[in-house]
């Protein structure tokens, strides 16, 4: 055997001369393989029983525009509409200080990219799906966590959370003297 025939495709002896070679596919592909399982996208999907779509729609809205977190603090809320489509897009960045005893105080931070859609309308069901980076788990709980922040405002659950005053979007869809349970009322229109 020749030297240029240890170097062809598909023999051991290449392997042998190249480990290095297969060292960096190993790798190259492992890292792929935490890459889908931290970065796959994540579903949650829930149905809205004996409620109105219009209704089932601005709970989502109002829930998507003003979070309410116990335990951390909202950097950013960044939200897109598409009323025609029935989608919302939202980019969130969360951060806390995690204190607990003989430990340093540890910063955390996370970052929320995902899409809600109202994908049927009798029954009204809603999907969220979670864009970014990390464990599966989370983003299903961050969905849960959502849809059950839209069912407090539809058996009006009182929250803590305003509206800013120049919310004419969320407005417009409702009707005067129309309430979201818990969040606000509309005062009537005087062109209505």
């Amino acid at each position: 055997m020749t030297g240029l025939d240890r170097l062809r495709p598909g023999t051991w002896e290449r392997d042998a001369m190249f480990p290095d070679r297969f060292m960096h596919g190993a790798i190259t592909g492992g890292v792929l393989v935490i890459i889908v399982i931290m970065g796959g996208c994540t579903t949650v999907e829930h149905s809205f029983l004996g409620y109105d779509s219009r209704q089932v729609w601005t709970a989502m809205v109002v829930v998507a525009r003003t979070p309410a977190y116990d335990d951390w603090k909202i950097a950013a809320n960044d939200v897109w509409v598409d009323e025609r489509e029935y989608r919302i897009e939202v980019y969130r960045h969360l951060r806390r200080v995690l204190y607990s005893p003989d430990a340093n105080p540890r910063r955390e931070s996370r970052t929320w990219r995902f899409e809600i859609r109202l994908v049927e309308f009798d029954p009204p069901v809603a999907r969220l799906v979670s864009r970014g980076v990390g464990q599966p788990t989370d983003a299903q709980r961050e969905g849960k966590r959502y849809f059950r922040d839209v069912h407090d405002v539809l058996l009006g659950v009182p929250t803590e959370v305003t509206l800013p005053g120049n919310d004419d979007d969320l407005l417009e869809s409702l009707g005067p003297g129309e309430t979201i349970p818990g969040r606000y009322t509309v005062p009537p229109h005087e062109n209505h």
